[in-house]
């Protein structure tokens, strides 16, 4: 059975240490730990550049780096998400951007692992 795509909203205004300050000082102060296949689908994921979407969960900020650049992957734009493993995100997952306000959806990406950050 196929589950119906996920729209996650992102927003530039929403405050975390990960999007206040640049992403790569904020984990230069925290421990990568191993790379994992799937996370919590409940988890906000937002873009932080074309390779990269961020989630953060307590202290713990997660980072998909993709495996390849993905089109219209900014900052600014809303993900559809489509996990098939029902309330958990995996690596090989695909996705796509929507800009906004109501823009035309952007090609398929696909995830990469998810690595934890912590301090």
């Amino acid at each position: 059975m196929r589950l119906l795509p996920i729209l996650l909203l992102t927003s530039a205004c929403a405050a975390s240490p990960a999007r206040d300050a640049d992403l790569s000082l904020d984990l230069a102060s925290r421990s990568a730990g191993p790379a994992e296949r799937c996370v919590s689908a409940s988890s906000n994921l937002y873009p932080h550049d074309s390779r990269t979407l961020v989630y953060e969960e307590g202290d713990v900020v997660w980072v998909n780096r993709l495996p390849a650049a993905c089109p219209g992957l900014r900052p600014t734009a809303m993900l559809i998400l489509e996990p098939y493993e029902g309330s958990r995100f995996c690596s090989g997952e695909r996705f796509r951007t929507l800009e906004r306000p109501g823009g035309i959806p952007g090609p398929y990406c696909r995830l990469g692992d998810f690595t934890p950050y912590r301090r």
